[in-house]
């Protein structure tokens, strides 16, 4: 959840002076629920603060007790607060990620295309908006998200390089999934070991390679 907003404020500006306190108290736990409503409830608190609160809220419901709908109860709240556009492009993408477990995926896609809209730079919009468009049997189009999401990973410059090549490793990872969903092994194959290489760190990309050379080599053998 850190590395998710640390890129999306990456992506148009600096994190607000207030925000590394407001996560180290209202966190994704029991106890900085407790903080979250204390800010929500304090008349001093700014519209920011409040809503990043909602969001750490819906947090801790889907983390600690998997209550989705509750979840995007709390997006909703953090949503209609209207913070800066930097906070909007990753609540809408969080919400937007919940919306899939719950297979809404042509309310998904509105927050992911409405992420984009405020911030066209938004990397996990686009991986978002990639999974819901495989989800609903458009592959060609989740391809195309996964591209976007690849080209705007290699000219991101505000990150380090470190999470720059993880993110590029995730949007070949991930195109390789579409690729081996409609048939394409070859072309799985190759963006799978362009990712290992990429970044060697992510171990679900060395699964990837194994997973379809098994399968690959179980057709050879049939």
């Amino acid at each position: 959840m850190r590395i998710l907003l640390a890129i999306v404020i990456l992506a148009i500006g600096a994190e607000p002076i207030w925000a590394d306190e407001l996560k180290r108290k209202c966190n994704s736990t029991r106890k900085g629920f407790s903080a979250c409503m204390t800010i929500i409830n304090d008349p001093n608190s700014t519209n920011h603060k409040k809503a990043y609160a909602y969001f750490m809220m819906g947090s801790y419901k889907s983390k600690a007790l998997n209550d989705i709908p509750g979840a995007i109860l709390f997006f909703t709240e953090a949503i209609n607060l209207k913070p800066t556009h930097a906070f909007q492009t990753l609540f809408y993408s969080q919400r937007g990620l919940h919306f899939i477990k719950q297979k809404k995926y042509s309310e998904a896609l509105k927050d992911f295309d409405k992420a984009i809209k405020l911030t066209p730079s938004s990397i996990w919009a686009y991986r978002g908006r990639a999974q819901t468009f495989l989800q609903l049997n458009s592959p060609e189009r989740a391809i195309d998200s996964l591209n976007t999401m690849l080209k705007l990973a290699e000219k991101d410059k505000r990150s380090s390089k470190n999470m720059r090549l993880s993110s590029m490793s995730m949007a070949l990872r991930d195109r390789g999934r579409v690729y081996e969903e409609i048939g394409n092994f070859e072309q799985a194959m190759k963006d799978y070991k362009a990712a290992h290489k990429l970044y060697p760190k992510h171990k679900a990309n060395k699964k990837a390679i194994d997973k379809l050379t098994a399968k690959l080599n179980g057709k050879k053998s049939n």
